[in-house]
């Protein structure tokens, strides 16, 4: 199906970057569209009164219950049904300290509907706190996303106040957040869509490292044909250098020329050489 799509026709990639096609009929005229919807279970207004962070005991034992599982059955299930493979945890022993000591922003393409336990299986022991798309906090899922460390992305300006003053909250802890600025996930998609500002914007706010992963492809082989489709590809995680924003630019410039370079950034780590959609 993918030869058929106008965007993989324009896009050209280095020599042996492997395609995934799974037989979705992806978009190629609105970057932001949804293919998954949100099947809502549950009635949750994100205003001013949703606790954006949740200081509660109930949280703190949930919140561990699910690393928990992740570190157990999510990362055995990566390494074993999608083979899952780490590269780059080099550069994180290279600044170790500076990447603990202000925290960091990791920043990857959109893929998968485990592209979060992936992310941290790749940079070990480390939590994330990760602004989400509201609706996805209204079905079955509510409680994974919560506390795996999700936070709605609200509509509202009180909650849009609350979820500011969630994140001043977490980087006085140091905590590392994740950003996919691509904004939709797109199944094993292999073009980079546009990057939104989001991620590049609270760099610049609490001069925070930025820390590019990227999730690429392999075909399914041998043994690893015994746990999913064939169609289904295996998966790889790269992580590459981080970059601190430049505080001497103005707030504005210096987000949009961190969109450009993070869009080019992750567009080469996936062995991409002409990308089909703009960086913005």
């Amino acid at each position: 199906m993918i030869e058929n799509n106008e965007k993989y026709r324009q896009m050209e990639v280095e020599e042996g970057v492997f395609l995934p096609d799974v037989g979705i009929d992806y978009p190629t005229d609105d970057p932001m569209k949804r293919l998954v919807p949100a099947q809502h279970i549950y009635d949750i207004k994100f205003d001013d009164t949703y606790p954006y962070i949740d200081h509660s005991r109930h949280f703190w034992w949930h919140h561990r219950f699910a690393y928990a599982l992740l570190y157990t059955h999510v990362f055995f299930t990566n390494r074993v049904k999608y083979g899952l493979r780490i590269h780059g945890r080099d550069i994180l022993k290279k600044y170790e300290k500076q990447l603990d000591e202000h925290g960091a922003i990791t920043v990857g393409n959109h893929c998968f509907r485990w592209d979060v336990p992936c992310i941290l299986q790749a940079i070990r022991f480390r939590e994330l706190w990760i602004p989400m798309f509201a609706e996805h906090f209204l079905t079955k899922d509510n409680w994974y996303l919560v506390n795996i460390g999700g936070i709605p992305l609200p509509s509202t300006m009180g909650g849009q106040r609350k979820f500011i003053k969630a994140f001043d909250e977490l980087h006085s802890q140091n905590k590392w957040f994740h950003f996919f600025p691509e904004g939709s996930r797109w199944d094993f998609y292999k073009p980079i869509k546009p990057f939104q500002p989001g991620a590049f914007d609270f760099a610049y706010k609490y001069n925070m490292p930025l820390l590019p992963v990227c999730i690429t492809y392999r075909e399914r082989k041998g043994i690893f044909r015994l746990f999913a489709k064939k169609e289904i590809p295996l998966l790889d995680v790269t992580i590459g250098e981080p970059v601190w924003p430049d505080l001497n630019n103005p707030r504005k410039e210096e987000v949009l020329r961190l969109q450009k370079l993070f869009h080019g950034i992750i567009t080469r780590m996936a062995g991409i050489k002409k990308n089909p959609w703009p960086e913005v």
